[in-house]
């Protein structure tokens, strides 16, 4: 089992080679770079709307560690946590089973999500550590309430635990988990007489409350003890409005295709692509079935066979009910890491199900077929289609050509647009410095730092005297008009792919609007 775990990671490792980083992934390697030189409080950092200290940080602290401020380091650090996730879920599958055996749950659980689909590599960063917790959480609650009315001290503790540290790093556990746990035990106190048993679970939400500001708590000390914020600009997100909400979930109802590779939309034909996709959406529309039931029987009050299926199922519908109206301005292309656990949890849901109701028993085409064979045989067409060895190389991105460019002529320290700033850094290994910075909307419109899971004092080098613009798509208004219009005209400007590189005197710091 080792062995395959650990060939599994290399597996992974390659696999997420082959998906640019971005500046969040970037912008977590050097926190975790920072924090492991000894700056445990984070001091001067600017968060995003999380933390992520107990969620993300650790997964980043090993590719820290090992390879550095580095592309390299960054990838180590996604394919970890990507690996966790999947070793949860399949822990999560496992927890109570009584049939099935350890290889057979291994290999359906496997063939359906061992191999994620691209828009999955892609949307697996930030987040992925509550998603990790998240799945322990499930199992360590249903320990927890194995038809005893008193809960075990120990595992109530690291139940407690877990949910501190996690809500002290990623609001998202609150509709992953908590929500979900309040709908479950609180729909059966409304219609059970009080018992030990109906105590038991309101003593349980009670603690789950508690728990989470406590959690809160922590993060607000801690930010404290650093004076390091959070960004303001999460938190004046917005509901989606009624005229939004049919249009995000046409993304999320496609998107959640994507992560689970049942999309059509970019795959030829006439390809192997094809058929695994029409399995893979087959599938899809017999979870969201099996989610329906789940929910029509539970608030039935009717009896379940598995109260994890049930617990999931509330949850898959609690947390893509919040993405959906959060006013994300959710599309299916960027902001499917709200949602990036969903292959993992329909895997979970699919197999458990199938288990624990035995229709892998039940024979087909005049008891010749058992369901089981046939799931074998769709199991090991999936895995055929969908498994291909990654390449060797990772993808080279536009800001790994742009740092080398950077160095190689001499710039030390500048500034960039957030995707090209961070990105370049980490590109670079530390050694350009291009810090982000954004505009003002107009011909006359100030340019400022931009404090996104950066550190302010980042912005303070009298060294600075360049603007990297991206000619193709500017963001956030950093474009060649607004900085001419701001700055005046460059003492130098060079032309590299789709970047223009204005020079400026040395002390461009001082030059930004606070």
């Amino acid at each position: 089992m080792a062995i395959l775990a650990g060939a599994y990671f290399v597996y992974l490792f390659f696999a997420f080679a082959q998906v640019p980083i971005d500046s969040d992934w970037a912008s977590l390697n050097l926190e975790a770079a920072d924090l492991l030189r000894g700056n445990f409080f984070l001091s001067g950092w600017n968060f995003t709307g999380a933390t992520f200290l107990f969620t993300e940080l650790p997964l980043y602290l090993p590719g820290a560690a090992f390879f550095g401020v580095s592309v390299r380091g960054v990838i180590f650090s996604i394919a970890f946590g990507g690996w966790l996730l999947f070793l949860a879920g399949f822990f999560l599958l496992r927890e109570g089973l009584a049939d099935g055996s350890f290889w057979q749950t291994l290999f359906f659980y496997a063939a359906l999500c061992a191999v994620p689909a691209l828009p999955a590599l892609q949307n697996l960063r930030a987040h992925v550590g509550a998603y990790i917790i998240f799945m322990i959480l499930i199992a360590v609650l249903f320990r927890l309430t194995a038809g005893k009315a008193r809960m075990p001290r120990r595992r109530l503790a690291v139940y407690c635990i877990l949910l501190v540290l996690t809500a002290a790093s990623d609001l998202f556990i609150a509709t992953l988990f908590i929500a979900p746990l309040i709908v479950y035990f609180g729909w059966g106190l409304v219609a059970n007489e009080p018992s030990e048993t109906t105590r038991r679970d309101a003593r349980l939400i009670g603690l789950t409350a508690g728990a989470f500001f406590i959690g809160k708590a922590l993060e607000k000390i801690y930010l404290m003890i650093g004076a390091a914020p959070l960004n303001s600009r999460v938190g004046s997100a917005k509901w989606a409005g009624e005229s939004a909400v049919s249009f995000y979930f046409r993304n999320f109802r496609f998107g959640c295709m994507k992560l689970f590779g049942a999309y059509f939309g970019e795959t030829r034909v006439f390809s192997i692509g094809t058929p695994a996709a029409w399995l893979k959406l087959i599938l899809l529309l017999i979870g969201a079935a099996v989610i329906a039931l789940n929910l029509f029987r539970f608030f039935r009050r009717e009896k379940t066979t598995d109260e994890i299926s049930t617990f999931l199922s509330l949850a898959i519908v609690c947390h893509g009910a919040w993405v959906v109206l959060g006013g994300f301005a959710l599309n299916s292309e960027n902001t499917l890491r709200y949602y990036a656990f969903f292959p993992y949890a329909l895997a979970v849901l699919l197999i458990r199900t199938a288990l624990v109701s035995g229709v892998l028993s039940r024979r087909l085409v005049r008891n010749r077929l058992t369901v089981r064979t046939l799931s074998v045989a769709v199991c090991v067409l999936i895995l055929a289609l969908t498994f291909r060895l990654p390449p060797r190389t990772r993808v080279i991105t536009p800001q790994d050509r742009l740092a080398t460019f950077l160095r190689d002529t001499g710039y030390v320290s500048g500034y960039g647009d957030f995707w090209t700033a961070t990105h370049t850094v980490v590109s670079s290994e530390n050694r350009i410095a291009v810090r982000a910075i954004r505009a003002d909307e107009g011909s006359g419109g100030e340019v400022r730092r931009y404090f996104w899971f950066n550190r302010t004092d980042w912005y303070d080098d009298p060294e600075a005297n360049f603007i990297v613009v991206g000619l193709k798509e500017p963001w956030m208004n950093v474009s060649e008009e607004t900085v001419r219009n701001f700055f005046g005209a460059p003492v130098r400007e060079t032309r590299f792919e789709d970047y223009l590189i204005l020079e400026y005197p040395k002390g461009l710091y001082s030059r930004f609007s606070q």
